[in-house]
C-alpha cells in the first residue's frame, strides 16, 4: 500500500461513508418545501415564503447531516476496527479508492448501505414517538469527557499496535527507543496515533450526547444522570492511571532483575569465537549475494505446502524452494526457528550473519541510555561475522537498500562487518538514481531498488578480481501498510496479498536477472526471510503465532551452492545456524562444531539440543561474556 493519505482520500472516505445520510434529508427537505410552496399564500408572498422555507430546511439539512453523519461515520470506521483489528488508517485507505472496486471493497460499502438503512429506517419509524432534546442542567464536565476520552484513546493504541506488530519483546522496544531511528517510515507512528485519535472519539461522542439529553419515548422521559458518569469516567482514569503504574514497575522489575541476576554463562558454554577457528576457502573463490527479503515466510505458502493461504502468493519462491537447497525442520518447504534477539530486520541480520541475537538488554548494565552513543560507535565490534570472514579471505563486502541505512544501526553493523561500502537512499539520492526528496514507503521501493542493482552489481563485478559479498534488503513487505506500487499485479481480494505476490514476482525477475550474468557461474545466491511478518492478524485463525502447528517460520533457499540437498531436511536450526552455512556455501570448510551460536551440518544444533524455550530463555539472561562482545565489561 501506499502510504500518502491526503486529506482529499480523508474527505472522500468521510462522504462515501455518510452519503446516504446526505441523500435523505436532501429528499425531506426539498419534499417539504415544495408542499409549503403548493400550500403559501398567493403571487409574491407565495415565491417569498417558499424561499424562506426552502433556506430553513437547507439550515436543517446541514445541521442534521453534520451531528448524525459524523457520529455514524465514527461508528462505522470504529465498528470495522472491532471486525478487522485494523487500523481506521488502512479502513481510510479502502474507503479512499472508490474507483478501485475491488471485492473487499464492494462487501464493505455493501454493508455500510445496509446499516445506514436500518438506521434511517429505524429513525423514520420512532422520530414521532421519540423526542430528544437538551438538558437544561448544563453540559457534561470537560474534565470527565476528557478522562473517557483518554481511556479508550489508552485502549485504541493498545489494539492498533497488537493488530500491527503482534507481541514483541522488550528488547525490541528498547532497541528502537535507544538506537538511531534516522530514516524510519514515520507514517507507521503517525497511524498508530491517528487511528485511535478517530476511533477513540466516537465512544466519546456518544457518551457526552447519551449524558448531554433526555429522550421522551411516548411521554414517558428517560435521562441519565451526570454522577453516573462522573463514575464511569473515574473508573476509565483509573484503569489508565494503574496500566501506566503497571508499566513502570514491570520496567524496573525487568531492569532490577537484569541488573541485580547473576551472569549467565551460557555464551561462554556455547559461543565458538568465529575468529578463533581456522577456515579454508578453494583458491577460486565464490561470490556471494545474500537477498535478505522482509518478513518473508512459510505461513504465506498455500495449505497444502504448509502455509495459511488457500491463494499462492508465492508461486516462484515455491518453485526455487523445491529446485534448490531449503533448510527444514520437515521435509517439506521450511525455515528457521525464530527466537528472542532475531525478530525483527537488524536484529534477523545480525542473527544471521555473526551467529549471535541482539539482546539489548544485556548491553546497558551499569550504563546510562545516552551511554549507547558510545557503544553504537562499533556494533557487536569484538563478535566476528560472515563479513569479517570474507572479508579476512579478500572478499569486498556491499550492502543495499531502499531506505536510510542508518535505521536501528544497519550501516554501522555492515561497517563494523566489515567495511562494506553502502548503496542505499541517501545514496541514491546523492548520486542521482532518484529526484531529490522523492521518497516512497521507507524511501526507495523494491521495484527500483531492483533496477538500481541491476546498474551497480555488474560494475563491480567486473571491477577487480576480488570476491564479493553482497547483501541486499527488500522493504516492500513491511509491516504496517506494505507498498503496491503501480505497476503491480492486483488479482486478489486485498492489497496485502498483492503486495506479497508482487514481493515474489520481483525476486524472481531479479534471481533471473542473476543467473543471466556472467558472474552467476561462480556466484552462490542465498534468499533469507528476516523475521517473521509481525501483523499476524493477517493470517487466518490459527496461525497468529510461530509454533510446529502453524509452521511459520522464515523461509531459507540457498541457490547454485556446493551445499548437500540431502542435509537439509529433518534438521532444526535457528537464525544463528546460517553463519556456519554461508560459509560453506560459498566453499569454505573448517574443524570443529560451528560459528558463534551456529552449529554446522555435522553436529547437533542448539536448537536441537536444549530447545527453544530454554534458548529463549538464556538469550534474556544477563551476560558478561556478551556484553565483552560488544566492548563492554
Amino acid at each position: 500500500m501506499n502510504d500518502k493519505y491526503s486529506f482529499g482520500a480523508l474527505i472522500s472516505a468521510f462522504f462515501l461513508v455518510t452519503a446516504p445520510y446526505f441523500a435523505y434529508w436532501l429528499f425531506t427537505s426539498a419534499r417539504a418545501a415544495l408542499h409549503e410552496a403548493r400550500e403559501g399564500a398567493p403571487g409574491r408572498e407565495k415565491r417569498g415564503r417558499a424561499r424562506e422555507k426552502a433556506a430553513s430546511c437547507a439550515l436543517l439539512l446541514v445541521k442534521r447531516y453534520v451531528s448524525l453523519s459524523v457520529f455514524f461515520a465514527l461508528a462505522h470506521l470504529f465498528l470495522f476496527q472491532l471486525y478487522k483489528l485494523r487500523s481506521t488508517y488502512d479502513a481510510l485507505e479502502y474507503l479512499a479508492s472508490p474507483f478501485n472496486w475491488e471485492p473487499f471493497n464492494l462487501k464493505f460499502v455493501a454493508t455500510a448501505t445496509a446499516l445506514n438503512g436500518v438506521l434511517l429506517c429505524a429513525y423514520t419509524a420512532f422520530r414521532k414517538k421519540i423526542v430528544i432534546t437538551r438538558k437544561a442542567a448544563g453540559a457534561i464536565p470537560a474534565a470527565a469527557l476528557f478522562k473517557m476520552w483518554l481511556f479508550t484513546f489508552f485502549v485504541c493504541v493498545i489494539l492498533s499496535f497488537l493488530a500491527k506488530y503482534g507481541i514483541v519483546t522488550i528488547e525490541q522496544l528498547l532497541f528502537h527507543v535507544m538506537f538511531p531511528t534516522r530514516g524510519a517510515n514515520w507514517s507507521m507512528v503517525t497511524g498508530l496515533i491517528l487511528a485511535p485519535l478517530v476511533n477513540s472519539g466516537a465512544p466519546a461522542l456518544f457518551a457526552a450526547f447519551l449524558f448531554s439529553y433526555e429522550a421522551t419515548v411516548n411521554g414517558r422521559v428517560y435521562v441519565l444522570p451526570f454522577k453516573l458518569f462522573k463514575k464511569i469516567a473515574a473508573v476509565c482514569a483509573g484503569a489508565v492511571s494503574v496500566a501506566a503504574i503497571g508499566v513502570v514497575i514491570a520496567t524496573a522489575v525487568y531492569y532490577a532483575r537484569a541488573l541485580n541476576e547473576p551472569s549467565s554463562s551460557f555464551f561462554e558454554e556455547n559461543y565458538i569465537p568465529p575468529r578463533d577457528v581456522a577456515i579454508a576457502f578453494p583458491e577460486k573463490k565464490r561470490n556471494l549475494i545474500v537477498i535478505f527479503v522482509e518478513s518473508l515466510e512459510t505461513g504465506f505458502l498455500t495449505k497444502e505446502n504448509g502455509g495459511a493461504f488457500d491463494e499462492d502468493l508465492l508461486p516462484h519462491v515455491t518453485e526455487l524452494a523445491r529446485r534448490n537447497v531449503n533448510f527444514s525442520a520437515g521435509e517439506g518447504i521450511g525455515g528457521v526457528t525464530q527466537l528472542n534477539g532475531a525478530g525483527w530486520t537488524v536484529a534477523g541480520i545480525t542473527s544471521y550473519l555473526s551467529g549471535t541475537p541482539l539482546a539489548v538488554s544485556l548491553i546497558n548494565r551499569g550504563r546510562g541510555v545516552n551511554d549507547y552513543g558510545k557503544v553504537f560507535d562499533r556494533f557487536l565490534e569484538n563478535g566476528s561475522g560472515l563479513g569479517d570472514i570474507l572479508a579476512a579471505a579478500g572478499y569486498k563486502n556491499y550492502f543495499f537498500c531502499g531506505s536510510d541505512a542508518a535505521f536501528g544501526g544497519r550501516d554501522k553493523y555492515f561497517k563494523t562487518h566489515k567495511d562494506a561500502q553502502i548503496f542505499d537512499y541517501l545514496y541514491f539520492e546523492e548520486h542521482g538514481f532518484i529526484d531529490k526528496e522523492y521518497r516512497t514507503f521507507w524511501g526507495v521501493e523494491d521495484r527500483k531498488l531492483y533496477r538500481f542493482a541491476k546498474r551497480i552489481i555488474p560494475k563491480i563485478a567486473r571491477g577487480d578480481e576480488n570476491p564479493f559479498f553482497i547483501a541486499l534488503l527488500t522493504v516492500d513487505t513491511h509491516p504496517p501498510g506494505e507498498f503496491l506500487d503501480k505497476q503491480a499485479a492486483q488479482i486478489f481480494d486485498t492489497p496485502f496479498k498483492n503486495v506479497i505476490y508482487n514481493a515474489d514476482t520481483m525476486l524472481f525477475d531479479f534471481v533471473s536477472w542473476i543467473q543471466k550474468q556472467d558472474f552467476y557461474e561462480n556466484t552462490t545466491v542465498v534468499i533469507l526471510g528476516d523475521h517473521l511478518y509481525m501483523d499476524s492478524w493477517m493470517f487466518p485463525a490459527g496461525f497468529h503465532a510461530q509454533s510446529a502447528q502453524t509452521h511459520r517460520y522464515p523461509l531459507n533457499i540457498f541457490i547454485n551452492s556446493p551445499l548437500n540437498p540431502a542435509q537439509a531436511k529433518g534438521r532444526a536450526l535457528s537464525h544463528f545456524d546460517m553463519l556456519p552455512l554461508l560459509v560453506q556455501a560459498v566453499g569454505g570448510s573448517f574443524e570443529g562444531d560451528g560459528l558463534a551460536l551456529g552449529r554446522s551440518l555435522q553436529t547437533r544444533t542448539l536448537l536441537e539440543k536444549d530447545g527453544a524455550e530454554y534458548l529463549n530463555k538464556e538469550i534474556g539472561r544477563r551476560s558478561d561474556y556478551y556484553n565483552a562482545l560488544w566492548g563492554r565489561k
